[in-house]
């Protein structure tokens, strides 16, 4: 049986056309997370085919993670002046969630890239890992909040609060492992082990989380798509977004893996 649309997204105003603000808006958040990632790119413990892997992986995920960074930007605008929809379909929530989380990990992370960027001697110390556990965990426990109130407040068909669960779910999992790594690393050489442990638990568990979301994600597409729901084009964006960045995290993995093994 075919539902009706949800009177939220049919009497909802109208998304502003794309214009020349959003793509600076865009370009400006695609360079701040490259200079993020730049204080992190440690090139010591890797081959050339390695780094090569992760300088790729880091222009990718900029270049869409920009568009998260833009779109926190825009919809803080809109808190403040209030002419245009705001959160009230799926797709904003997904670019929300990530712009938020991440902007929250980063601004932990920027004293240690910084520093690191500044320490031509050391440019990755083990103090710098500490600190990067410690943002990943904090920014992964923001986005299951952040999921838990998307799901409780979004009124969409069932299929959409599952994978708002579903995520909010797999990303307190990353959090607990992130926030054991950050205490492991604590330990000095005691706890490197027990760290290489759990960094194996993250190894399985961020992968399964990807591709869950992008099983979900997919079948929701397809299913708005068959009920004919009025989606706009930004929550078009935020879900492909969603998905390139998934895909590209799998991919990158795999790609690691692959060149690790001598492929």
């Amino acid at each position: 049986m075919i539902e009706a649309p949800a009177p939220a997204a049919e009497s909802s105003p109208r998304q502003p056309p794309l214009g020349i603000s959003h793509l600076l808006l865009w370009m400006l958040g695609t360079a701040v997370v490259l200079s993020v990632y730049r204080g992190f790119a440690s090139q010591e413990g890797t081959t050339p085919e390695q780094q090569g892997v992760v300088v790729v992986n880091h222009v990718c995920l900029s270049l869409l993670a920009g568009i998260n960074i833009a779109a926190v930007i825009v919809y803080a605008r809109r808190l403040v002046v209030r002419d245009a929809p705001l959160l009230v379909q799926p797709g904003h929530w997904l670019l929300a969630i990530a712009g938020a989380s991440n902007v929250l990990m980063w601004l932990l992370m920027a004293p240690a890239a910084a520093i690191s960027l500044l320490d031509e001697q050391h440019r990755f110390p083990e103090w710098a890992a500490s600190c990067t556990w410690l943002a990943y965990s904090v920014g992964c426990f923001a986005a299951a909040a952040f999921h838990i109130v998307a799901m409780l407040v979004q009124r969409e068909p069932r299929r959409w609060p599952i994978y708002f669960l579903v995520s909010a779910v797999f990303s307190a999992l990353l959090g607990l492992v992130f926030g054991t790594m950050f205490v492991f690393s604590l330990d000095g050489p005691q706890g490197a082990m027990r760290l290489y442990d759990v960094s194996r638990v993250y190894m399985c568990l961020y992968p399964a989380d990807q591709l869950t979301g992008i099983v979900i994600l997919l079948f929701n597409l397809i299913a708005d798509r068959a009920d004919r729901r009025p989606r706009d084009w930004l929550h078009r964006v935020g879900v492909v977004v969603t998905l390139l960045q998934s895909a590209a995290v799998v991919v990158f993995l795999w790609l690691l893996n692959w060149v690790a093994a001598g492929g």
